[in-house]
């Protein structure tokens, strides 16, 4: 991109790069969040939000929702929403991928939201679960990245 484009383009290419799948797109929303001063909370918590509290949550990895709550009750000023999409076309692996065929052993995927097969690139997020030092769980996220011509 040109040096003299504007910020916002250099912003939103740099969040496209940063967002090759939805959990990559979150994680993503979720630190620009974080840098304009909103808190994380789980969603299985009772609430108690005090006016002018801006947080977000997210489930299950791969949505996000943000919200600032004003200073007056939502039903004296209202309230506005704003969504989007965060599932742009990919492969996704079938709900039972593994196989062997011709003697490899294959993932079979299925596209989603309207791939174009002519360039792609593919990345496969991997889910894991790891322990740390105290025994607690965590989830550990990968992404192996390959680029096919067709």
């Amino acid at each position: 991109m040109h040096a003299t484009a504007p910020l916002e383009a250099h912003d939103l290419l740099h969040f496209i790069d940063a967002s090759p799948t939805p959990y990559h797109a979150v994680a993503e929303v979720a630190r620009r969040l974080e840098g304009a001063g909103f808190v994380r909370w789980n969603e299985e918590d009772a609430w108690q939000p005090d006016a002018g509290a801006k947080a977000y949550v997210v489930r299950g990895g791969g949505s996000i929702v943000a919200f600032h709550i004003g200073s007056a009750p939502p039903e004296d000023s209202g309230f506005h929403v704003i969504g989007a999409h965060t599932d742009s076309p990919n492969l996704r692996l079938k709900p039972r991928p593994d196989r062997v065929a011709e003697g490899l052993r294959v993932l079979d995927v299925a596209t989603y939201g309207g791939v174009l097969l002519q360039f792609l690139i593919i990345a496969v997020v991997t889910h894991a679960l790891d322990q740390d030092a105290a025994g607690e769980y965590f989830v550990v996220m990968g992404v192996i990245q390959a680029t096919m011509y067709f």
